[in-house]
């Protein structure tokens, strides 16, 4: 694993080099993979951005039967339908992950739909975040948890999918 972790510093995140990820290892934890791929810093910073372009995207022009964005209180309504993405997509689908954790963020490669079946864990706390996207942007895929609002008594999950399966 990579020894370089991203930090947000005045607003925008930078690599520390030298610095032990915990998010790293939890990921690795969660995916039950010890030879995670980690990119470069640089790397991670485009994939961030073309994540970015092609969800805003996706949000203008949804194909009504390919996007998906909801937001849920029940993480089973999450874990079931990252089930049935992670069974309806192509076995041999490579996808690339970012991951945030409070100013930490770390993006992998080299993923398989199953990873889908392990991403939630990593998702439970307000500034938690997890993007997932193939390699063609064809699908991708944003989990996140948002601050309880006024009165809320749980956490929010927010779900933005494109490109789903048919």
């Amino acid at each position: 694993m990579g020894s370089d972790v991203t930090r947000a510093a005045a607003g925008r995140r930078e690599m520390v080099p030298g610095s032990r990820s915990a998010l790293l290892e939890s990921l690795a934890r969660a995916l039950e993979r010890r030879d995670l791929a980690p990119l470069a810093a640089d790397e991670t910073l485009r994939l961030r951005e073309r994540f970015r372009a092609r969800r805003d995207e996706a949000g203008k022009n949804p194909d009504a039967d390919r996007v998906l964005e909801t937001s849920t209180p029940d993480a089973l309504v999450v874990e079931s339908l990252l089930g049935w993405l992670a069974a309806r997509l192509p076995a041999r689908l490579t996808l690339l992950l970012v991951a945030t954790r409070g100013s930490e963020v770390r993006a992998v490669g080299g993923l398989t739909a199953r990873a889908l079946l392990h991403v939630q864990e990593m998702v439970q706390e307000p500034g938690d975040a997890i993007q997932i996207v193939s390699a063609d942007l064809g699908f991708g895929l944003a989990l996140d948890v948002a601050e309880p609002g006024p009165g809320a008594r749980s956490r929010l999950f927010r779900l933005f999918v494109w490109g789903s399966p048919r």
